[in-house]
């Protein structure tokens, strides 16, 4: 089979298209015919070794967490899928494999495909969806009286986050880019602020950051006494938030089918479905990896094998 597989920390440039022999599930796994894989930051990072010390890779590796497809085979201790269910699933990043014509999934980390759903659709959803549901429901634990601020507003997490604070009746505002400002008030946002310019905003109850830089320090400023900041891309000034009584935390989003599960089913059931960049062939994945690093994608990158 086909997969694309990283051969050293050197980015993107050093993946390359290969043979390789078509993976066999163990007892407790699902071997999956993937349709749509989905490009995150992540894989990016991982190529140029940003992460090499906190995920340290297997070489070679097949990149890629996030899949949709069909069930090929089951392991002998498996019961809960069958050859031929259509099937999503985020993998473990140390584990990757979601770049090639066939992925052995853990079982535990796979959930049926809603019908609302198509395979590019949910492929897209799976690190999006499991960590914007971690960080607004069970982290911040936001409700219908929440005023929540969403950096990074027009981005993957960020816009999936949108969308699920103000699907419950929360206020919701965002940062963006001058190019994604638009598009994150059609997610949602109540007011959408230019990321370069002034945050013109207080008393907010969360913000949920998914851009982080320099810039988190003056998201304090913007939060009320024991409000809270969230990010899932640093970790926050521990000391800045103790000092002005704000619970500042960082978010890690590990790979959970219960949440999975939880929150695609809540999106299948309220019309939530990630926005597509666009779709490219498996052989295009470097260039789709930079795109997605760039920045210049507006919604999620999908390769079809």
């Amino acid at each position: 089979m086909k997969a694309l597989r990283l051969h050293g920390y050197h980015g993107e440039q050093h993946i390359s298209l290969d043979d390789v022999a078509a993976p066999t599930p163990g007892p407790d796994d699902v071997l999956v015919r993937v349709a749509a894989a989905a490009v995150n930051p992540l894989d990016a990072k991982l190529a140029r070794g940003y992460f090499r010390d906190v995920f340290p890779l297997k070489l070679p590796y097949v990149v890629g967490t996030d899949l949709a497809g069909t069930v090929e085979s089951v392991g002998a201790r498996v019961t809960a899928f069958r050859p031929g269910d259509r099937v999503m699933a985020r993998i473990e990043a140390t584990m990757g494999g979601a770049f090639a014509e066939c992925a052995v999934v853990p079982s535990w980390l796979v959930v049926p495909v809603p019908t609302q759903f198509g395979f590019e659709e949910a492929a897209a959803f799976g690190t999006i969806g499991g960590t914007a549901w971690q960080g607004l429901f069970e982290v911040a634990q936001i409700n219908a009286s929440t005023r929540l601020l969403v950096t990074g507003g027009a981005g993957g997490v960020g816009g999936m986050a949108v969308r699920l604070a103000a699907s419950i009746g929360a206020r919701v505002f965002a940062t963006a880019h001058a190019r994604g400002l638009e598009f994150a008030k059609r997610l949602g946002a109540e007011r959408v602020f230019d990321a370069e310019g002034k945050l013109d905003l207080d008393d907010v109850d969360v913000v949920f950051d998914t851009a982080g830089g320099e810039g988190q320090h003056r998201l304090f400023d913007v939060i009320r006494d024991a409000g809270m900041l969230a990010s899932i891309v640093q970790p926050p000034d521990g000391d800045m938030g103790r000092t002005r009584g704000i619970d500042a935390r960082f978010v890690f989003h590990e790979s959970n089918g219960s949440r999975f599960a939880v929150a695609t089913n809540y999106c299948a059931a309220h019309q939530i479905k990630p926005s597509i960049d666009c779709v490219m062939p498996l052989e295009a994945g470097p260039e789709a990896i930079a795109r997605v690093a760039s920045g210049k994608a507006r919604g999620k990158v999908v390769l079809q094998p």
